[in-house]
């Protein structure tokens, strides 16, 4: 599994948001995909993995929006580091 930071203009609804998807490898080629998190951020964000099964996302400022949050995937469990502040916009999942 790796986990990637990939940076999206949004258009006039958020302009530059980053999005965090976490990826299966196999045979070195990516097979599925699932956006895990999107928080509306061009600040790169610390991606730590505290084992195969763990990995934490560290959000960029003391308290930040985030848009779409899956804390698991195949198995994979995705934590958070940061405060945020959201109103709860549609496709927020088990925060």
């Amino acid at each position: 599994m790796v986990l990637e930071q990939i940076k999206v203009d949004c258009g006039p609804s958020m302009r530059v948001a980053s999005e965090v998807r976490l990826r299966k490898l196999k045979d070195g080629k990516t097979t599925d995909e699932e956006t895990v998190l999107i928080l509306p951020s061009s600040d790169t964000l610390k991606i730590a993995w505290a084992d195969n099964k763990t990995v934490t996302i560290e959000l960029p400022d003391s308290q930040s929006q985030i848009v779409r949050y899956r804390n698991e995937w195949s198995g994979v469990h995705v934590g958070i580091v940061g405060e945020v502040i959201s109103s709860a916009p549609k496709g927020l999942e088990n925060l």
